[in-house]
């Protein structure tokens, strides 16, 4: 038997209990079957005791592992929010962008470019020069901001 399954006789006991005339409420139970029932619930506390850690333990697990989770989501938006802040530096200012490209002997030279011109981080220029120029000059601008927006959103919300 369970704690509530307990409590239940204890109270249906003392619904069948005798009344004791002129007593405010009081009236006539077993007291060997109540010392019974309080027996049995001192039994069964601690193994609902231990459920009850089981599930505060599991709940514990849920959120930290969910915590986590978000972290990691939130990271790779922040870094790709980074990348797409880049973006549209380089969009903003394509033709500078794909002159430095195209004038510069090697791509490491060009990043140094771009990062002293536009005061790009590493992994921006990075990306930049990664591109094609043709994808490069083809980037919707549009698209850049809405992913831009999403992006922050999505950083504001975690």
């Amino acid at each position: 038997m369970n704690i509530e399954e307990i409590l239940n006789e204890i109270d249906d006991m003392l619904e069948e209990a005798w009344s004791l005339p002129f007593s405010n409420g009081k009236c006539v139970v077993d007291a060997q079957r109540v010392k019974d029932y309080i027996e049995d619930i001192r039994l069964n506390l601690p193994g609902e005791i231990k459920q009850a850690k089981l599930i505060v333990t599991d709940r514990s697990d849920i959120i930290s592992s969910a915590e986590r989770q978000a972290e990691a989501t939130l990271r790779k938006a922040e870094e790709r929010l980074h990348i797409v802040l880049g973006l549209l530096i380089a969009q903003d200012n394509i033709d500078e962008i794909v002159h430095i490209i195209r004038s510069s002997q090697t791509p490491d030279l060009a990043k140094q470019a771009m990062i002293e011109r536009f005061e790009l981080s590493d992994i921006q220029a990075s990306a930049i020069i990664e591109m094609r120029l043709r994808a490069l000059t083809g980037l919707e601008y549009g698209t850049l901001l809405f992913c831009h927006t999403l992006l922050f959103v999505l950083q504001l919300v975690c």
